[in-house]
């Protein structure tokens, strides 16, 4: 039988909440960024969606947050996306008909969807110089979304990961 010394327990406490309390810190300083309520369960689904550039689903997030033990509802995260979604702090793309996918990346850029394996990547997107809007329209937002092959489907080598 191996017997620790409770210093060792208070080493390991001590590491995990440093931790626990930074990503609480950036979630909640990204979500007063947007003048949105700081709840454990935003910065959660916040959290996700800045280790996750995957562009996920509710639902994706959903079951993301269970896989970590989080104990977190499905309406929950759906709400903490609408709040995001409704003060600006989140994008929601509806880039194939009928899944709302979710991007935090608040820089300027495209999406690119493959056909084969249906990833999606973000783009660097150059300006649009010649594009106006007429007179009397107000531009919210640029989206541009591409759709192609991929380099990994493509079989091309590439320091993307496939």
């Amino acid at each position: 039988m191996i017997f620790l010394h409770k210093s060792f327990f208070f080493r390991i406490f001590a590491a995990n909440f440093t931790n626990a309390s930074k990503f609480m810190m950036d979630s909640r300083e990204f979500l007063e960024q947007y003048g949105i309520q700081y709840t454990r369960e935003r910065a959660y689904v916040v959290d996700y969606l800045m280790s996750h550039n995957t562009h996920p689903t509710a639902d994706e997030i959903y079951a993301g947050l269970l896989t970590k033990q989080i104990a977190v509802s499905r309406a929950t995260v759906y709400n903490s996306l609408k709040t995001l979604t409704a003060c600006g702090a989140v994008f929601s793309l509806q880039i194939t008909e009928g899944t709302i996918r979710y991007d935090i990346n608040r820089h300027r850029h495209a999406h690119f969807r493959c056909i084969r394996c249906g990833k999606i990547e973000d783009m660097p997107m150059s300006d649009l110089r010649n594009f106006s809007v007429p007179e009397g329209y107000k531009l919210l937002r640029e989206e541009c979304y591409l759709t192609g092959v991929c380099a990994c489907c493509r079989g091309v080598e590439t320091t993307a990961m496939c």
